[in-house]
């Protein structure tokens, strides 16, 4: 329990900063579970994965999961959103677990779009 304890201390010290946070991993739990999705939301954040794909069916994210429970995930601040993102089979890539990605833009990211970077 530390560890949540920790992740929530921390993370409301970034969030009062004004830091906008994006939170992945694999959560060691059922990511749809009332007391994973409790957590993150008094934080203010949403599972950026679902934003684009069915809650329903979500792929298993561990290959020794048998009880299609997706135990990873990617959360974000209210105001981070995804422009596309998704998950590999497990095993897919080196590890146990699926790679989990998403796709913001600087904009939404950052709020503004950086200068391109130019070589003297």
């Amino acid at each position: 329990m530390a560890f949540w304890e920790d992740l929530c201390k921390e993370s409301q010290e970034w969030l009062r900063d004004g830091d906008q946070l994006i939170i992945g991993g694999d959560v060691n739990d059922e990511v749809r579970d009332p007391a994973v999705e409790t957590f993150f939301s008094e934080l203010g954040m949403h599972n950026l994965i679902f934003e684009h794909h069915s809650l329903d069916g979500a792929p298993t994210t561990y290959f020794r999961n048998t009880k299609d429970r997706v135990m990873d995930g990617l959360w974000g601040t209210m105001n981070i959103s995804a422009v596309r993102c998704g998950c590999s089979e497990p095993k897919e890539m080196e590890g146990d677990h699926s790679v989990i990605w998403v796709d913001i833009t600087f904009t939404n990211a950052l709020g503004h779009t950086p200068p391109t970077p130019s070589t003297p």
